[in-house]
């Protein structure tokens, strides 16, 4: 009986480190901070260290002068949105 509640909790355990793994998406803001550019997203259900690898990534190959910006965010983050 005690080995079945052990298993279970760690079955539990488990699970809710698998979530926290994936909390991580990337997105592109503007650049220069001009509002009437909406956020996009990129990708998510990311890990941490994807999230911020992916960003990274583009990072490099984007101009530096271009309009986007790569970031890794929460998954949580709400993207703006420009709305005339």
């Amino acid at each position: 009986m005690e080995n079945s509640l052990v298993s279970i909790n760690y079955s539990l355990l488990e699970g809710s480190r698998t979530n926290r793994r994936n909390e991580m998406k990337v997105i592109a803001v503007d650049n220069y901070g001009r509002e009437y550019y909406s956020d996009k997203l990129i990708q998510d259900n990311l890990s941490e260290e994807d999230a911020q690898q992916l960003a990274n990534k583009k990072n490099e190959e984007a101009d530096s002068h271009g309009d986007w910006y790569y970031r890794a965010v929460k998954d949580d983050h709400t993207l703006w949105e420009f709305q005339p």
